[in-house]
């Protein structure tokens, strides 16, 4: 079983009076530990195999006091979960383009 307590999500947790920087910054390094388990398969199936994980993945994406804390469980959902990746797979590559832009004080000499 793993423990999402640490993602301090519960209203009633031992820690709700603690000072909302170290809240925060406790929140974002418990979800970013969540993503790097998930990215280890071994990992992978131990947080799967907790449906509090996910559940408390998708509070986070809402909820979070950080946008750190909320890119991580969407990191990590897309690890745990397939309908997470929808929205990557969605995405049509003919369309991709790079716009580049830069200002020069000379003008550029090219020699063929």
């Amino acid at each position: 079983m793993i423990h999402v307590s640490g993602l301090l999500l519960d209203p009633e947790h031992p820690r709700k009076d603690t000072d909302d920087a170290i809240k925060t910054a406790v929140q974002r390094d418990f979800s970013e530990c969540i993503q790097q388990i998930s990215l280890y398969p071994p990992g992978c199936q131990a947080l799967n195999a907790d449906p509090a994980v996910i559940d408390a993945l998708d509070a986070l994406v809402d909820k979070a006091w950080s946008e750190e804390a909320k890119d991580c469980a969407r990191g990590a959902l897309m690890q745990l979960t397939e309908r997470h990746r929808e929205t990557i797979a969605a995405i049509d590559r003919d369309e991709l383009h790079i716009m580049m832009s830069c200002k020069s004080s000379t003008a550029a000499v090219f020699s063929y």
